[in-house]
């Protein structure tokens, strides 16, 4: 729910923090929690006992254990004191909250007291003073960075830290602001720099920032932004028209205090020059300038423009952006391409280049944190995972499959936990008013997270599944619970899809199935693919997915009166595990016809269970 943004070059890192699913009023303190975040070239976590941890980039001391790492500005990338930490080492006890900006880090404490540290160039860290430094040379006249933990306010929930900047939200709902302040991107009506916190608006739950400019969400879900505009970046409608010189425009549509964009926002974050917003049907708009993920180059689109649907969270950051969909699975789009022709790895695809729709690159995934090129993301289990190393200032790392950095990370309070999250409220699909009506929320749900085939949605819900429709929908299930595709498991196996295992269909989905052991076919060397299962049959080989993929063991017999021997265990295994709750007096129905409707009903509840083992 917090802002996520980097940098694409060394010179301009943006602002950084966790993005989730939004869940105001998530936390005891009324806010949400965010408990990792990616900053200028490091990262911070805080662990479930609350403890905090740094890692990476120590420039300005921003890790926060005392030291500071001093680089040499004439040669790029040297040292002259290396303090950077390649393990993640302790910084305080008692946190709750962590936002890592480009040279600063701020965190809340259990007893909502907001502690800072780092850069204190422009009054960043909101202390009453500030860090003199030459311009454009980065060399300390007066030094007042802070390299341990200073208190700064009480009664903090929320705070994002950003380029020399920092907004934080009190118990009360009040947003303040404080630090740079040149193109108005704190708010306050001036261009004046805050050396400490000044008040900006009332009724904020959630604050996120780009570079030179930001956005709140009030309580009432409607959107508000201000500050730097030369790329449409605000949403207004407007573009800031440079005319060169000092920052001078020709046509200035910056914004010196917060102006309404739009209404029903759930969750938003900015970036260098474009911005993301979801609304709370779930589906996701940008605007500004880049490849916004509907496969067009925007330049200074200043109107949001729908991109998907079905979006939990979402993170833009700098010229890329990462979204997490309702099923879990993580996508990229945008920029990876630098101006030299270099192509850093920055979106996770392996295959380098820019993306101009959103990719796959990631599954089970129940929050993300970005900056500068680094992009942490967090597992159901408190791991956080990156495609790419810790970056220093002038050293780029290249892409690598993703990898553990650290577990034992406390769950953000908003992390999105798969489709079955109940704080998520789906609109109706439309596509189930065919379906019973015990049947119609899951079946919409499944629908959200593609779990079903074509041949499944659109062949009539009340109506029998095929056997080949069946194995398509199970093959499906297979890849969204494991979060390895159907060729992947084949080829760690050996299994060629290609070998026509029944003489009367060539499909690589039963083909698969096949050599998972779940089907063996109605004999004779034959699938009939066109043919009709039944309930006994669908639950059997859901069981035998369980055992074959998720060590399930089938124990014990079937709660139901009416269920033949060869079933037992698998019908008593699906009841146990809350897929099937029979059909009432007792029965399961055994040998009745297998509707659409059951086989999305049973998958959506199968894929819910295995999300939690995979």
């Amino acid at each position: 729910m917090k802002i996520i943004s980097f940098a694409l070059t060394v010179a301009l890192v943006l602002a950084v923090s966790v993005s989730a699913a939004p869940a105001p009023a998530a936390s005891a303190m009324g806010g949400s929690l965010s408990t990792f975040s990616a900053g200028g070239g490091n990262g911070f976590v805080i662990k479930t006992d609350g403890s905090l941890w740094a890692c990476g980039d120590n420039e300005y001391g921003k890790l926060g254990d005392g030291s500071e790492t001093i680089y040499n500005y004439d040669n790029l990338p040297s040292k002259l004191r290396d303090n950077d930490r390649y393990d993640f080492i302790k910084v305080m006890d008692g946190v709750v909250f962590v936002a890592a900006g480009s040279s600063h880090t701020m965190a809340i404490k259990t007893d909502g007291s907001l502690y800072g540290w780092g850069d204190n160039q422009f009054g960043a860290l909101g202390i009453g003073t500030e860090t003199i430094c030459v311009p454009g040379e980065g060399r300390v006249l007066i030094d007042y960075n802070m390299h341990t933990p200073i208190k700064i306010l009480d009664d903090v929930v929320s705070v994002t830290a950003g380029w020399k900047c920092t907004y934080a939200i009190k118990t009360d709902g009040s947003l303040w602001a404080w630090g740079l302040n040149n193109y108005g991107q704190l708010g306050d009506g001036t261009v004046e720099n805050r050396l400490t916190p000044v008040k900006i608006m009332d009724d904020v739950i959630d604050v996120a920032y780009g570079s030179s400019y930001a956005f709140a969400i009030k309580s009432d879900n409607s959107l508000w932004s201000w500050g730097l505009n030369n790329n449409g970046q605000l949403g207004d409608g407007n573009v800031s028209i440079h005319g060169g010189g000092s920052r001078g425009y020709v046509v200035d549509n910056n914004r010196l205090t917060p102006a309404k964009i739009m209404d029903d926002v759930k969750s938003v974050s900015a970036s260098w020059r474009h911005s993301m917003a979801i609304k709370t049907d779930g589906s996701l708009w940008a605007w500004g300038t880049g490849y916004l993920g509907d496969g067009i180059w925007h330049s200074a689109t200043a109107l949001p423009v729908k991109i998907m649907d079905g979006v939990a969270a979402v993170s833009a950051t700098s010229e890329i952006t990462l979204a997490i969909k309702y099923d879990g699975n993580l996508y990229s789009w945008g920029i990876d391409i630098s101006c030299s022709g270099a192509s850093y790895g920055y979106l996770g695809t392996r295959v380098r280049g820019d993306a101009l729709y959103p990719t796959l690159i990631m599954r089970n995934i129940v929050a993300i944190s970005t900056a500068h090129g680094l992009s942490l993301v967090m597992k159901a289990d408190g791991s956080i995972w990156s495609w790419r190393p810790f970056i220093t200032y002038g050293l780029e790392q290249p892409y690598t499959d993703p990898e553990m950095l650290i577990g034992g990370v406390m769950l953000p309070a908003d992390a999105f936990m798969g489709i079955s999250d109940p704080s998520v409220s789906l609109p109706s699909s439309g596509k189930t008013d065919s379906a019973s009506e015990w049947a119609m929320g899951e079946l919409d749900r499944a629908l959200y997270i593609w779990l079903l085939p074509d041949s499944v949605i659109n062949g009539g819900w009340q109506s029998p599944t095929s056997r080949l429709a069946a194995a398509d929908a199970l093959v499906r299930l297979i890849e969204l619970s494991t979060g390895d595709t159907m060729a992947q498991i084949a080829s760690a196996n050996g299994w060629d899809l290609n070998d026509n295992l029944f003489s009367d269909t060539g499909s690589q989905t039963v083909t698969f199935l096949r050599y998972a052991g779940v089907t063996t076919g109605v004999g004779d060397n034959k699938y009939d693919p066109g043919g009709d299962y039944n309930r006994a049959q669908i639950v059997t080989m859901l069981g035998r997915i369980a055992e074959v993929f998720f060590g399930a063991a089938m124990q014990g017999g079937s709660p139901f009166s009416d269920v033949p021997g060869w079933a037992a265990p698998y019908v008593g295994y699906a009841a146990s595990a809350g897929i099937t709750d029979g059909v009432g007096g007792g029965r399961f129905d055994s040998l009745g016809v297998l509707q659409n409707q059951h086989t999305g009903v049973f998958c959506y509840r199968a894929l819910i269970l295995w999300q939690k083992l995979s």
